[in-house]
């Protein structure tokens, strides 16, 4: 009976001393107190994103993104939103440790649109602290250009040259022509305009006509063929000449999809 009541003021006597230690212990260092029990913080991330400032209808391209992890615990499923009518956005989570910063990549994707300036605001979601967190928006303005390419490029053919007549004399003449196709499956486009033009212009050697307004183009649909005339005067120095068409956006932009170089050559 006597060893029971031993132990059990030993066992009283070692808790006094621990909960006296660690008063004193508080007392002397409340911080580090704080820092054993209280709950972490809420992460705290930011993050940069860098768009281009012009895509095509339907084309995806790779962002870069950039995320900080400034402050507070460990973040969770960090994952990249998008708000925008005219993008779709595609990527993937992870957990991003107090302290780093990690820089990745996702898909962008721009809708079957018409051609103009669209808004997208990129905004992070993640959670930490058994919250769902977000951060603040930040937006970025992207062209959206129509999606045409060229169509049957080629030289005039005739009974001499059944491959195209790319090659004339001083004082001939032969035809270009060329289509434009719309890859929309959507989007009426108006506005077009495609250009003819020598990368390399002698004496001589002249486009009619240079600049030729497209016709509005339904879904899918294909121009009728435009015919440009390519002449040589005698002046014109014999020698190769690429010929260039371009095709224009209705601001102007030009389209690198609908662009090509042809080859005329000019004989004695």
């Amino acid at each position: 009976m006597k060893g029971d009541l031993s132990s059990g003021k030993t066992v009283t006597a070692i808790i006094v001393v621990v909960l006296a230690v660690l008063g004193l212990g508080y007392m002397l260092f409340p911080g580090f107190f704080f820092s054993l029990f209280a709950p972490a913080a809420p992460p705290q991330l930011s993050f940069t994103v860098k768009v281009p400032s012009q895509m095509v209808a339907m084309e995806t391209v790779e962002v870069k993104v950039s995320v900080s992890h400034v402050g507070g615990g460990p973040a969770e499923n960090v994952k990249l939103l998008m708000e925008s009518e005219a993008f779709t956005l595609e990527n993937g989570a992870f957990t991003l440790p107090p302290g780093e910063t990690r820089d990745f990549t996702v898909k962008l994707k721009a809708k079957d649109v018409p051609e103009g300036v669209y808004r997208a605001t990129f905004r992070l979601k993640y959670s930490g602290g058994g919250k769902t967190l977000y951060s603040v928006g930040v937006e970025r303005e992207i062209k959206v250009l129509p999606a045409v390419k060229l169509a049957n490029v080629g030289w005039k053919v005739d009974l001499f040259n059944p491959f195209g007549k790319s090659s004339i004399s001083r004082g001939d003449s032969t035809v270009l022509r060329f289509q434009v196709k719309s890859l929309s499956q959507n989007v009426i486009y108006e506005g077009l305009r495609a250009e003819v033009k020598f990368r390399i212009a002698p004496e001589g050697l002249t486009l009619s006509p240079s600049t030729i307004e497209v016709e509005p183009l339904g879904p899918k649909g294909v121009s009728k063929t435009y015919s440009v005339t390519v002449a040589a005067s005698s002046q014109t120095p014999p020698g190769e000449y690429p010929v260039q068409i371009q095709v224009y956006a209705a601001d102007g932009t030009p389209l690198k999809e609908a662009s090509t170089i042809l080859k005329l050559t000019v004989t004695p």
